[in-house]
């Protein structure tokens, strides 16, 4: 008991240790009051913290939306090339009829509701497919829709005579 108790000078007396303390409020009160920091270190940190949820979870989707888009690209170019000539192939030639190409590929956008644009030449189909997305989070912060695209080609080959170039 003795060990843990600090002893006192034997010239210490009650009045100058009120006097101690006194000197050591007046020190914390120069140094300045503390209470409400937390406060104003949350007012500062939490904008910050729900915009970077925010951005985090809407590029999530923003990602998202666009591997969409470029998958429905992807298969609607491939749907595309099914509009082959027929009285071209018969004669040993591999080429588009534009007409069916768009019936191919609208029909195949259709089927998957998604909306887009192609062209076409007599060996290749161009997809470009769009979408809007929506921003749940950062709309707080003005920013309302991003619009994604996503682009592919599909080219006809007549069989497998070898690699590709």
């Amino acid at each position: 008991r003795g060990l843990l108790r600090q002893r006192r000078p034997r010239w210490w007396t009650a009045s100058e240790g009120a006097a101690e303390m006194n000197r050591r409020n007046q020190t914390l009160r120069v140094l300045g009051d503390e209470r409400g920091s937390v406060m104003v270190f949350w007012l500062v940190l939490l904008p910050i913290l729900v915009a970077t949820i925010g951005l985090t979870f809407d590029a999530g989707q923003i990602l998202a939306a666009r591997r969409e888009a470029l998958d429905n690209a992807q298969n609607a170019a491939v749907a595309g090339t099914q509009g082959l000539n027929e009285t071209a192939t018969r004669g040993g030639n591999t080429s588009l009829d534009p007409s069916l190409v768009a019936v191919e590929v609208n029909a195949y956008l259709a089927l998957v509701g998604a909306t887009g644009s192609h062209t076409s030449t007599s060996e290749t189909v161009t997809v470009t497919v769009t979408e809007t997305v929506e921003m749940e989070m950062l709309s707080i912060l003005g920013i309302d829709e991003k619009t994604v695209s996503g682009t592919a080609t599909a080219r006809v080959v007549r069989g497998v005579e070898g690699p590709d170039t």
